[in-house]
């Protein structure tokens, strides 16, 4: 049982959006843009800029500050970070962020950060937002007025050490399966060329003409209310990465959602590609693709994912190769439409994406070597797996 101190509002013990001091010298500090942030707490400050560089508003912070993404899609995908390592002890950023700064001996910063990432806490900020379409933001009297249990100091370190140590575990073992991707990668340049420079001029169609099914999935009315705490998986963006289906923040929805949703139904071996995200970012979620390889029936997608489902013609895997090669990434970010803020990829986008086609005796060959390489992913695989469903558990009692 936790050793819980009081329930109290969130804004009680942290200072929100504070200002920076009128006397700050004119010297070089971290600059993080929204772009720098990561969904997975990860925070790129190798940027510097003086305080005369600085145009226009800015959010200001210094190490320990939690950083919290306010406006959607970035609050969405669970964007946010712990401020570490900033230079000067000091950082600026984007005017898009909340900066929570802990009360010292009241909070920590890393259980406040773990905090902010449970679906509770993100389902009532979601609900909480204000502004347009596309453009809502979580308002800082959410936070300030949002009631939590509070552990005391002594107990809430002794969670975010058992949180940390099963995501530097899933970090390592992350790595091993980025080394695995690069070595088919490096097989598939070797085999078939650049996918989009079509140097070894193999037939090429585009994927509508290949595919059974090419649909977006639906987000039901209500939003997050739909979740229930078990049931149908329901794939969002944030689940959707390349060459992977990553279930950290999974979702579920009822039978009888499921079933409204009949034409977004997954069956094995579907392709999911990400509909919209920006294109300045190393891990945009914009045009990620990955294999369901589930049972029929079992999951289904929401309306920022297009699901795509393979004829006979091709072999799926083939195909999935192409769309997550660094050669298609630029080409989908050329042909995408939208704002800064938000690209997106049309339905029309994805069923002319141009697919070239090898003798199917090379695919096979080439899909042989990826299952060679898939048994090594394998156990690595089910250790991620089996350490999220850990993490998912003890999130769920540490924050309820």
């Amino acid at each position: 049982m936790l050793a819980v101190k009081d329930l109290v509002k969130l804004g009680d013990c942290c200072e929100l959006n504070p200002c920076a001091p009128q006397n700050l010298p004119n010297i070089l500090y971290s600059f993080v843009p929204m772009s720098a942030i990561g969904i997975n707490g990860e925070i790129d400050n190798s940027e510097y800029r003086k305080l005369e560089d600085l145009k226009g508003g800015y959010s200001y912070f210094i190490n320990g500050d939690v950083l919290f993404a306010k406006i959607t899609p970035c609050m969405e995908n669970g964007k946010g970070a712990v401020a570490l390592n900033l230079k000067n002890n000091i950082g600026f950023g984007s005017t898009e962020f909340h900066v929570l700064r802990p009360k010292t001996n009241v909070i920590s910063s890393y259980w406040l950060y773990l905090l902010t990432k449970t679906d509770k806490f993100r389902q009532a900020a979601e609900k909480s937002m204000t502004g347009s379409a596309g453009q809502k933001r979580v308002p800082i009297s959410f936070i300030r007025n949002y009631q939590i249990a509070l552990p005391i100091i002594t107990e809430q370190h002794r969670i975010e050490k058992i949180i940390y140590k099963i995501n530097e575990i899933l970090g390592f073992l992350e790595k091993k399966l980025n080394k695995f991707n690069m070595l088919i990668n490096s097989r598939f340049m070797e085999m078939f060329g650049n996918a989009v420079l079509n140097d070894k001029h193999w037939d090429v169609k585009p994927l509508l003409q290949l595919s059974s099914l090419i649909t977006n999935g639906n987000t039901p009315a209500g939003g997050s209310e739909n979740y229930v705490s078990t049931g149908v998986m329901f794939l969002r963006s944030q689940n959707i990465w390349r060459k992977t289906i990553d279930l950290k923040d999974i979702v579920f929805i009822d039978q009888k959602t499921h079933e409204n949703l009949k034409r977004s139904n997954l069956q094995n071996k579907d392709i999911l590609i990400t509909k919209t995200g920006r294109i300045n970012t190393e891990n945009s979620s914009l045009g990620r693709a990955a294999i369901f390889y589930g049972k029929n029936g079992s999951a289904n997608i929401n309306g920022h994912v297009y699901l795509v489902r393979i004829k006979g013609t091709v072999l799926p895997e083939f195909v999935l190769e192409v769309l997550t090669s660094k050669e298609y990434r630029d080409y989908i970010r050329k042909v995408c439409v939208g704002g800064i803020d938000k690209r997106q990829i049309n339905l029309e986008h994805v069923e002319q994406f141009p697919i070239i086609l090898p003798p199917i005796d090379l695919q096979n060959q080439f899909v042989s070597f990826i299952k060679k390489i898939d048994k090594s992913k394998l156990a690595v695989q089910k250790s991620i797996e089996q350490l999220e469903i850990l993490k998912k558990s003890l999130m769920q009692e540490y924050f309820g």
